[in-house]
């Protein structure tokens, strides 16, 4: 809809940037609750996703209280919490 409309077509990498960090996010909550503590740099390499993309989707997930991210050297251990 948004690519046949012709003044929403300049939207159309906005949205689809949003809907893969919707997909990524998914997977970003997926593997935490299979790997309780997993690093964020670890995450980022098992996801095979940029540290960029990572830091978006814990950044926000953090600010949801979804997730707790804790400093551990240069990095930080992250865990899903419990509603």
């Amino acid at each position: 809809m948004l690519s046949e409309t012709k003044d929403l077509k300049r939207w159309m990498d906005c949205v689809d940037y949003n809907y893969s960090l919707m997909e990524l996010s998914e997977k970003v909550m997926t593997t935490l609750k299979q790997h309780p503590g997993m690093l964020q740099n670890s995450l980022s390499q098992s996801l095979e996703v940029s540290g960029l993309d990572t830091k978006t989707i814990i950044d926000i997930l953090e600010k949801l209280n979804l997730v707790q991210r804790t400093k551990s050297g240069k990095t930080y251990t992250l865990q899903m919490i419990n509603l």
